[in-house]
């Protein structure tokens, strides 16, 4: 019977930790909207470091814009791969821009590519279209070994086109 008492209370107590982080989370997006980023900074460092990847997220941007930080974009990239890490889609959006500029980072079309479709297939508008930008411009990290017919690629079979120049179509 103890134990199950002290499940209760422990359940709760998680519960009502929660509740708490979320008021913070709030109180900080308040203070940023109200442009007291500094404030907004304070809250959110203690969420952030706490593992909320909403406000690892938020840190990162302030860090990345220099509201309320100092701009570093050093620490915001650290506070991007964390909320990244958990699945944000943003943040991984963010680093996949990161990368692509070459802010904080070595400019690495590759690892840019990997972030922009990670948050692409979440769904994240800025994503799909920065990696269909780079698609087009060719800055993709590099081809596909896989055969063209595997990946739906073909040439025209129009044998009476000229073979130079053709286009290549996407075959369902």
């Amino acid at each position: 019977m103890k134990i199950f008492r002290k499940l209760i209370i422990i359940i709760f107590l998680v519960f009502l930790s929660s509740g708490f982080v979320r008021a913070d989370l709030e109180s900080a997006m308040a203070a940023y909207d109200a442009g007291d980023y500094e404030t907004s900074a304070e809250l959110l460092i203690p969420l952030a470091e706490a593992g909320d990847a909403q406000a690892q997220f938020n840190l990162g941007l302030m860090y990345d814009q220099g509201f309320g930080v100092p701009k570093d974009y050093t620490e915001a990239i650290k506070w991007y791969r964390k909320a990244a890490a958990q699945g944000l889609a943003l943040a991984q959006a963010n680093l996949g821009i990161m990368y692509e500029k070459g802010f904080g980072v070595q400019q690495d079309y590759a690892e840019a590519v990997k972030w922009y479709r990670k948050a692409a297939v979440q769904g994240n508008h800025k994503a799909q279209r920065s990696l269909g930008v780079m698609y087009e411009r060719g800055l993709r990290a590099r081809r596909s070994t896989m055969p063209r017919e595997s990946r739906g690629i073909a040439r025209p079979r129009n044998k009476g086109c000229r073979s130079s120049g053709e286009p290549w179509v996407y075959v369902p």
